[in-house]
């Protein structure tokens, strides 16, 4: 991870110092072998009105073009009162409560990802977090095999791909390139499963022995 010389220290430590960054309109930079170069914005609240009144913002959004994939980084608790504005302290600057959905939805509708944090600390945390996570080359946990009582209906294809995760041995991504390869399930006239690429002799032994041929 590459991080913005202005950063604070505790979370210099977190990479590498380097001004790179600046390039991308971020404070850190992260390599991420599925995603590629990920940005990431940290803006704490009071920065952020800041940044808004004095066109930073659209700037880094702009640099930002360079990244493929930016990150903002929302830091600290916003309070507001019963006709919406911010109690922010140590700031005259205006904001109010649709200011900040507008702002996290034009950040959204920008393709950018959006992330909170309570504090420094908690952003030491996430960010350490979120380094781990777009480190890893592929990300599957959320298509696992759901049980039957909670599976939610899809597609053709999605269905075979579940019936496929039934096997042992097979997760969602060798399920779906049967699925795929054979364009649905192969059990009506039993082929070799060998042939699709990841799927060895002995789960396809498996799933005979499972169909009894």
């Amino acid at each position: 991870m590459l991080v913005s010389p202005a950063e604070p220290e505790p979370l210099r430590k977190l990479g590498t110092v380097s001004s790179v960054t600046e390039k991308y309109g971020a404070d850190f930079i992260i390599l991420s072998p599925l995603f590629g170069r990920v940005g990431v914005q940290r803006k704490e609240i009071r920065d952020l009105v800041a940044s808004l009144h004095d066109g930073r913002v659209e700037r880094e959004i702009w640099q930002q073009k360079g990244l493929d994939q930016a990150i903002w980084l929302i830091e600290g608790n916003l309070q507001w009162t019963q006709d919406g504005q911010s109690l922010l302290s140590e700031t005259r600057l205006t904001y109010t409560k649709t200011n900040h959905l507008g702002v996290i939805l034009s950040l959204l509708s920008n393709g950018c990802w959006v992330l909170n944090s309570a504090s420094l600390q908690d952003s030491i945390v996430l960010l350490s977090s979120l380094n781990r996570w777009l480190m890893k080359k592929k990300h599957t946990s959320l298509l696992r095999r759901p049980s039957a009582s909670r599976q939610i209906a899809g597609d053709l294809t999605d269905q075979r791909i579940h019936v496929m995760q039934g096997f042992n041995g097979f997760g969602y991504e060798k399920a779906k390139a049967v699925v795929e390869y054979f364009k649905g399930l192969p059990f009506v006239m039993l082929v070799d499963l060998t042939e699709v690429a990841g799927v060895g002799p002995r789960l396809d032994k498996a799933v005979r022995e499972v169909l009894g041929d």
